[in-house]
């Protein structure tokens, strides 16, 4: 019994061992060359103020990741025309991103009439990342649609 326990073991040792891993790299490798694509950061800053409100952020009218205050997103998207949008999508952006370009935006909340809502400003690249310094990624529990999200380490 203890030589059938001691095998077993040895065996998921060997495959957890033997299992291939993927660097950050590789992974954002798999999402496209930057030849082709664009890159869209997406932050909100942090502020006491909607603190405890996540905004939900939509692309093309699919849900991307609900966004925390102090919390940023990267995503890897193909060059073109592009919607972004919080829950109304009047309020959004219609934008193009060129090939190999870097694009920031920032959740802002705005007070309505029934509480606050969310709106996303095209801000200049050197402020954008200047601004993002200060910020953590979007908890993995946050991202509705992974599959354009750029990993950060």
């Amino acid at each position: 019994m203890r030589t059938l326990i001691c095998s077993i073991l040895l065996a998921l040792a060997i495959a957890a061992v033997s299992y291939p891993r993927i660097s950050f790299q590789e992974a954002n490798a798999t999402l496209g060359s930057q030849e082709s694509t664009a890159t869209m950061h997406i932050y909100r800053n942090k502020h006491i103020y909607g603190s405890a409100l996540e905004k939900s952020v939509f692309l093309d009218g699919a849900e991307i990741a609900r966004i925390d205050s102090g919390r940023f997103i990267t995503l890897r998207v193909d060059a073109g025309k592009h919607r972004l949008h919080m829950a109304d999508e009047k309020l959004g952006l219609d934008v193009d991103m060129k090939s190999g370009g870097e694009y920031y935006f920032r959740l802002k909340l705005v007070q309505g009439l029934f509480g606050a809502h969310g709106r996303l400003v095209a801000i200049d690249s050197k402020k954008g990342a200047e601004e993002m310094k200060k910020l953590k990624p979007v908890d993995v529990d946050k991202i509705k649609d992974k599959s354009k999200v750029v990993m950060t380490p």
